[in-house]
This record gives structure tokens, sequence and C-alpha cells, in this order.
């Protein structure tokens, strides 16, 4: 993978297959998140080859990425563009009933009026997962997804991640976490 005329990534290969888990995991600053903005069509970069379920990702155009993935950032509050929680969580799921489950699983009971800035970190964490698992998305990508919350919360994340029937990425450095997730494949980098 080629950024800004560097090679940042060399011999870098995902090949990745319906409903399968996995989660790619190293220290701060080994590239976790650079991997994850580049799936993401964040930077420029030039790719040999990319492809997700057999499709050749690098002909698809980063304004279509939303539509195909789910994504949580590994800080929440930049993922926010409405005034108001439920606002957002309308923006991001395909039906009240979806996210009022989501949000009831992780025992949201909040203001839903009120803006999500003003949400404690773990909060804003649990509505990035309240606005992400919609069931239209072909693939999850979640950059550090256990940070902020309490253990609780961690348990309840847990659960939903391993019960998910879709495929998702993990890019962590929580290495107890994704160890205990029921994975097909864990890469190191």
């Amino acid at each position: 993978m080629i950024l800004n005329g560097n090679l940042i990534i060399n011999n870098f290969s995902l090949d990745l297959k319906p409903k399968e888990k996995f989660a790619i995991i190293g220290k701060t600053g080994a590239g976790k998140t650079t991997i994850f903005k580049t799936i993401l069509k964040f930077y420029p970069c030039k790719y040999e080859l990319f492809k997700i379920f057999g499709e050749n990702f690098t002909e698809i155009k980063q304004n279509s990425i939303g539509k195909l993935i789910g994504f949580t950032f590994q800080s929440p509050e930049v993922q926010f563009i409405k005034i108001h929680i439920k606002d957002e969580i309308k923006e991001a799921v395909s039906g009240d009933k979806e996210s009022e489950m989501f949000l009831d699983t992780f025992k949201f009971n909040l203001n839903l009026n009120l803006n999500p800035h003003k949400l404690s970190q773990s909060e804003k964490r649990i509505l990035t997962f309240a606005c992400l698992f919609n069931n239209d998305k072909k693939l999850f990508l979640l950059d550090e997804p256990t940070s902020d919350l309490d253990p609780k919360n961690r348990e309840i994340l847990f659960k939903i991640l391993n019960e998910l029937n879709k495929p998702f990425i993990i890019f962590s450095h929580d290495i107890e976490f994704i160890e205990a997730l029921k994975l097909n494949k864990i890469i190191k980098i």
C-alpha cells in the first residue's frame, strides 16, 4: 500500500469471506488505524489488489463505502452528524424497532432529544454501536471498540459480537477481549 509516495504496508492481504470474523491486533502505532482508514478510502492509496467477498474493492468509489460497510472510529464523537441522539440513530439504522432493541440491550435509557456530544465517552461509544449494526451492511469495522466501556458494557458488546451473523474486523490492542471472542482469524501487526 502506497501513501503519499511512501510504502506504508507491504505484502498485506485480506481474504474476507461472508460471515467471517477476525481481528487485527498490535501495539499503539503499529498501523491498525491506518489499515482501518485505508479500507474506508480515507487515504488516497495505491493497492495492488484488494478484495472483499470476491469483489474487487479497489474499484469501489469512496462515497459508496458507507452503503457497504458499517464502522466505528476510535473517537466516537467524530461520527455524530445530527443534533439529537434520536436523529443520529434514525440516520444510521434501517428501522426504529432495530435501534430501540439495541439501545435497550445496552440499557441506554437517556433522553433521546439530547445532543450526542453531551454524553459521557462510554455513552458515546454505545451510541456508535446502536448506529452501527444496520442489516443493510455487508461488513463491520470496529476501531478500538472496547475503549471507554465499563465492564458491564464490554460484556454486552462481547455477547453481541459473538452472536453477530455478519462479518467484521476489529482493530484493537485489547488482546484479552480479542482472544476471548469467537474469531476465525487474528492477525498481529
